[in-house]
């Protein structure tokens, strides 16, 4: 962010805090002015190129609620189904609305950065053209909010349960008295839930550390499983049994089966049966092999506790 954008977003937030007669400026005033903000420099770039690219309003709609990272290959086929489109409405304008001309306005404008050597640049920063080997685009702080795209990737981070205790009380008043069939040493349990942690904290510390996976997207999937670890920890320090186990297991395989699917589509990691060496690959052969086991082993593992688990 630039010097003037950052005073300009502070003088909002302490605008707000006056507005409601507060002292001192709380979360809420700088989460409103966040949006505000954002909805600001949305609508001041569009004006700004209104006369040089009057199709700008139509093209930014294609970025709403979707992901702030976006993998080139990604985004030439979400423009694709766009392209004739805007050419039918803009007919004038037709030599400036092919993928790589494209690509270059919305650097140029500030809208997108490039990720380069595991770094996000822009225009401001860098001034130029996009190159060929720029695989990872990123939408600019700024218009996020008013687009609604506040995730690097297009799933939600991790939750954790609300009331663990609260959830514990209410499984424990309605087990069932027969329990010798359905319920297993607590010993056994420590030992499943420290074999998935183990899996979780290494299938972490290997994603977050790829320097082929962008910097916003391995920052986002680290706080994502570094949430699931502690669930399950806490969880496990007062369950009594596995029985309690089976919410968040089945909270964190679900999650871990969709982040795979996403990362696969985005071509962040591969499945076993993909070359490695693709175009939409950029981690190493090794590093593939390893990751496609880990998180076999961890679905396994954890399909294998519901089962288990089955109340």
């Amino acid at each position: 962010m630039r010097p003037r954008d950052l005073i300009q977003l502070c003088n909002l937030c302490t605008d707000l805090a006056r507005r409601e007669n507060s002292s001192s400026v709380l979360e809420k005033h700088i989460l409103q002015a966040l949006d505000v903000y954002s909805s600001w420099k949305l609508n001041d770039l569009i004006g700004e190129y209104r006369v040089n690219y009057p199709f700008l309003n139509d093209l930014l709609l294609l970025f709403t609620n979707m992901s702030f990272v976006l993998p080139r290959k990604r985004l030439e086929e979400m423009y694709g189904r766009m392209q004739d489109v805007l050419k039918g409405r803009y007919p004038d304008y037709t030599s400036v609305l092919g993928t790589d001309a494209i690509l270059n306005i919305l650097y140029g404008v500030g809208f997108l950065g490039v990720q380069r050597k595991h770094e996000t640049l822009y225009y401001y920063k860098v001034p130029g053209t996009v190159e060929v080997s720029d695989n990872v685009f990123v939408i600019h702080p700024a218009f996020r909010n008013a687009l609604k795209s506040t995730s690097s990737i297009d799933i939600q981070p991790y939750q954790p349960g609300i009331d663990w205790h609260q959830q514990f009380s209410e499984l424990i008043r309605r087990r069932s008295p027969v329990r010798g069939q359905f319920e297993v040493a607590q010993d056994i349990s420590k030992e499943l839930d420290y074999f998935i942690i183990r899996i979780i904290a290494r299938l972490r510390e290997q994603l977050v550390t790829e320097r082929g996976m962008p910097a916003e997207v391995s920052s986002e999937i680290s706080r994502s499983l570094g949430a699931i670890i502690s669930e399950l920890r806490e969880t496990s320090a007062i369950a009594p049994s596995l029985i309690e186990l089976r919410m968040p297991m089945a909270r964190a395989a679900q999650y871990l089966i969709d982040l795979r699917s996403n990362l696969e589509e985005n071509g962040y990691i591969t499945s076993k049966w993909l070359c490695p060496q693709s175009s939409v690959c950029p981690q190493s052969p090794e590093f593939a092999h390893k990751v496609n086991w880990e998180w076999i082993q961890m679905e396994e593992k954890a399909c294998r506790s519901q089962v288990l688990l089955a109340p």
